[in-house]
């Protein structure tokens, strides 16, 4: 692997690796929405008739939108400063269609972004793959942050970090690329996953 493009792989495994087969989309459309209240901050929120709506405190100075694939099986929400290039986030909102018994498992978690660290370790500054924990009323997960050896060219990112989380009956998927591991955006992005709210559509 090429190692000055190891973080932007981590988008591509981000968006297409799935390490359980169990929980793989359907081939229909989710039918799902995302919508916020004000245009810079406030509240958004990811409904889906079937398995209930995430809502989340969006930071200040933020703009988010929902990409979906051309087949509508895959759908991701996208983060990124009203201006500029500091940072994106990338949030993927899977649900457990497939009824796993260990979905929101926190030791399956666990070894599932342990997994995900473990192929970059050879194209990071760090030398080993730390696993913070991220825990909210209703969501408990794990993510790691890495920086790569190479220097980022302009309009790339140097350094990324990503993790899993279960809040209800959906599981997240994320991605944070930034230029500095003490970024603002990161500490943002990680009390908006903490607080994330999960609710049952009635």
């Amino acid at each position: 692997m090429n190692e000055q493009k190891t973080i932007f792989l981590a988008l591509v495994l981000f968006l297409f690796q799935c390490i359980c087969p169990g929980w793989l989309m359907a081939n229909e459309p989710k039918q799902s929405c995302w919508s916020i209240d004000t245009p810079q901050m406030g509240q958004g929120e990811y409904s889906n008739p079937a398995y209930g709506k995430l809502i989340f405190n969006i930071p200040s100075l933020w703009r988010s939108k929902l990409n979906r694939t051309a087949r509508q099986i895959n759908e991701v929400i996208v983060f990124a400063p009203q201006s500029g290039n500091s940072f994106k986030m990338f949030l993927d909102p899977l649900m457990n269609e497939k009824e796993t018994i260990d979905f929101n498992d926190k030791d399956v978690v666990r070894l599932q972004v342990e997994h995900l660290g473990k192929q970059f370790i050879t194209s990071t500054v760090e030398k080993n793959i730390t696993l913070q924990e991220l825990k909210g009323s209703d969501s408990t997960g794990y993510y790691f942050s890495i920086t790569n050896k190479k220097k980022a060219k302009p309009f790339e990112w140097q350094c990324l970090m990503q993790g899993r989380m279960t809040v209800g009956t959906f599981y997240l998927q994320f991605t944070l690329l930034s230029q500095t591991q003490d970024a603002k955006e990161i500490s943002a992005a990680l009390e908006m996953l903490a607080t994330v709210k999960y609710n049952m559509i009635e």
